[in-house]
C-alpha cells in the first residue's frame, strides 16, 4: 500500500509538471502520450486514493469498495504500458540505454556497500 501511495504521488506529480510544461495549456490536451499518461494516472489516482477515501466515508473497513468499482482496476493493467513506452524509448536511444545500464551497475554496487 505503501509503494502504491509513492508511486501515485510521483506520476501525480511528474503529470502536473508536463501540464505546466506546455506553453498553452489546450496543447497538452492535443498530445496523445500526455492524454494516454493523464488516463493511467487518473485511474491510479481513483483506486489509490479516492476509492479508499469514499470506502472510509461510508464507514467501510475493508478493501473492498463494491462492484461497481471492480471494473476501474482493470485500469492498472495500462500501468504496465508506461513501462513498455519506457523499454521502447531505451531501445530507440543506444546511448540512453548504456546510460540506463551504467547507472543500474552503479545502484548495485551502492546497494552492496549499504547492506
Amino acid at each position: 500500500r505503501i509503494a502504491d501511495n509513492l508511486f501515485c504521488a510521483f506520476f501525480f506529480i511528474e503529470i502536473i509538471v508536463r501540464f505546466l510544461a506546455f506553453a498553452q495549456k489546450s496543447q497538452a490536451f492535443c498530445d496523445s502520450w500526455f492524454l494516454f499518461d493523464f488516463t493511467l494516472v487518473l485511474a491510479t489516482t481513483w483506486t489509490t486514493w479516492v476509492q479508499p477515501l469514499m470506502s472510509w466515508m461510508r464507514g467501510g473497513n475493508d478493501d473492498r469498495y463494491g462492484p461497481d468499482f471492480q471494473i476501474l482496476r482493470v485500469f492498472r493493467t495500462f500501468r504496465l504500458l508506461r513501462l513498455f513506452r519506457t523499454a521502447r524509448i531505451l531501445r530507440a536511444m543506444p546511448s540512453l540505454q548504456i546510460l540506463a545500464k551504467a547507472m543500474m551497475t552503479a545502484m548495485r554496487s551502492a546497494l552492496s556497500i549499504v547492506l
